[in-house]
């Protein structure tokens, strides 16, 4: 997005700009511009798949900042893409940048990549604060404009197409908004945040007065890509092309005698450090949802329980299996079942303790800072929180990142997106998780490697019988959804012949390492 080149102009030219003393005022935000902001400018962890606590805490603090100044806040999000893929060439430079980005912080250099769910996160802490927010149907800076002028905000943003914009109030640089910088008036005792806004007045007289209207014409010039729209996350699954297809292909073929809509689609994915494309077959709905009800204009009509049936067969789970846990956490547990039957590499027994724990994390965190009124919370559940945060602090900054988990966690984070999705699609027939503090990158990454070599993560739980109990039924359902023996190391050939000895009462000592006619013989003892 954007008019290559102009902001780092327009920086430099300070005489551009209006400084202002922000309070008691309207604004209109950028949400996309503004938890990249938020996200990159707070150090947070972006190597392991994100805390997306911290930056829940970090969005508080600036809406609650704003309150502080009596400044009203709307914010305004992107939608989907345009139909006729006019900046897919775009979309897919950024996806490339992506990659590169990802395999050099993965690699202990630099880069920036936002986490996954990021963008649901967000959503969930703008209603969580009551913060009005709507998202457009494609780019939002239109909608943005509009918004602004109708309500005389000023816009908040970084994406310098606002420069060209005519907009009664103004525009400012979200780097010039400083929202961490709390001022207060002299005389007035009222507190106001610093700022900066941009002056398309004294822009235009920069350049001998030019007119306002040949602005859009002096974008276009400079390389301005407004008109086209940003991407909508991919989906990943074949678990939701069907659905998308509007009407199902029975009715198209037999009521309009028309051959089926293409159920071909080609998706963009990584393969290594290159974006591959790749052809996918939408799968076929069960039988009986083979009918128009599940076209997508009527698909909020089907029955709850219809939905929610689809929904736990996309997942490959029955709800009976999920009856043990709290509903909110039906999905996020159900996508992890799925998650331990596919992800490559191999999920491992302490990646799924780990993640389930991080849970428990999350759990403990709404129980003691959302408290019950008619049931207090147990001194037990704070000393077990405390515990979790100390393995949350613990830095892992110069540690080499562990590959193979960064990549299992990405998979699970790529199951639950494209859940969520699927939920949302069929009108969601579960309750959406609380995705604020159901993850934390940092935590879990150590709590793998605590598990590698002890027990005492699942130990500290028992001082919270609830939460214990809590961890162990998710753990049943994970292992119920698979093979009996997933988990399970497969024995090395050496330990194979050690319990064979044992069994017919040889001494162990007694068995060679190896055998002298294979020299490779010593590699099929395990770490």
């Amino acid at each position: 997005m954007g008019i290559h080149g102009l902001m780092s102009y327009v920086g430099e030219h300070n005489e551009f700009f209006l400084d202002l003393k922000l309070r008691n005022t309207k604004v209109i935000i950028d949400g996309n511009n503004l938890y990249h902001r938020l996200y990159f400018d707070s150090n947070l962890d972006i190597r392991r798949g994100g805390d997306y606590d911290s930056f829940t805490d970090i969005t508080h603090k600036f809406f609650e900042t704003l309150t502080v100044c009596s400044i009203q806040a709307y914010v305004v999000l992107d939608g989907g893409c345009d139909a006729s893929d006019k900046k897919l060439t775009t979309l897919k430079e950024r996806a490339q940048e992506k990659i590169r980005s990802a395999h050099s912080l993965s690699r202990g250099g630099g880069g920036c990549v936002l986490p996954l769910l990021i963008r649901e996160v967000f959503k969930q802490i703008l209603t969580q604060l009551q913060v009005p927010f709507v998202q457009s149907f494609s780019e939002a800076d239109r909608d943005i404009v509009s918004f602004a002028n109708h309500l005389n905000g000023l816009v908040l943003t970084l994406d310098s197409d606002f420069c060209i914009f005519d907009l009664r109030a103004g525009y400012c640089p979200l780097n010039y908004f400083q929202w961490r910088n709390l001022c207060t008036h002299k005389d007035s005792q009222d507190c106001y945040i610093p700022a900066r806004c941009f002056s398309l007045e004294r822009f235009c007289n920069h350049f001998s007065n030019m007119n306002k209207t040949l602005l859009p014409l002096f974008a276009v010039m400079s390389g301005n890509d407004y008109i086209n729209l940003p991407a909508m996350e991919m989906f990943f699954s074949k678990v939701i092309y069907r659905l998308l297809l509007n009407i199902s292909q029975c009715s198209l073929s037999t009521s309009l005698n028309k051959p089926p809509v293409s159920s071909i689609f080609h998706e963009f994915d990584r393969s290594q450090l290159s974006l591959k494309k790749s052809f996918v077959q939408a799968a076929a709905l069960p039988g009986n949802v083979c009918n128009d009800q599940y076209s997508l204009v009527m698909l909020n009509e089907v029955a709850l329980a219809d939905r929610l049936t689809l929904l736990l067969e996309a997942l490959s789970v029955t709800g009976s299996i999920l009856e043990p846990i709290p509903r909110l956490l039906w999905l996020p547990v159900a996508v992890t079942c799925y998650w331990a039957q596919h992800s490559e590499p191999k999920v491992k027994l302490h990646h799924m303790k780990a993640l389930l724990l991080g849970f428990v994390y999350g759990e403990l965190h709404s129980v003691l800072h959302n408290p019950d009124p008619e049931i207090p919370a147990a001194e037990v559940n704070t000393i077990v929180y405390n515990q979790f945060l100390n393995w949350k602090q613990k830095k892992l900054q110069k540690e080499v990142l562990d590959l193979d988990t960064a990549h299992v966690f990405c998979q699970w984070q790529c199951c639950l997106q494209v859940g969520l999705y699927l939920n949302q699609l069929l009108s969601s027939p579960l309750p959406e998780p609380d995705l604020t503090r159901l993850y934390n990158g940092t935590l879990v990454h150590r709590l793998c490697r605590e598990l590698k070599s002890t027990s005492t993560p699942e130990n500290i739980l028992s001082a919270s019988p609830k939460m214990y109990q809590l961890y162990c039924n998710m753990v049943h359902i994970v292992k119920d959804s698979i093979p009996p023996n997933f988990f399970q190391k497969k024995k090395s050939k050496k330990r194979k012949n050690q319990a064979l000895a044992k069994k017919e009462g040889a001494t162990v000592e007694a068995l060679p390492l190896c055998s002298v006619n294979n020299r490779f013989a010593a590699f099929m003892v395990e770490d």
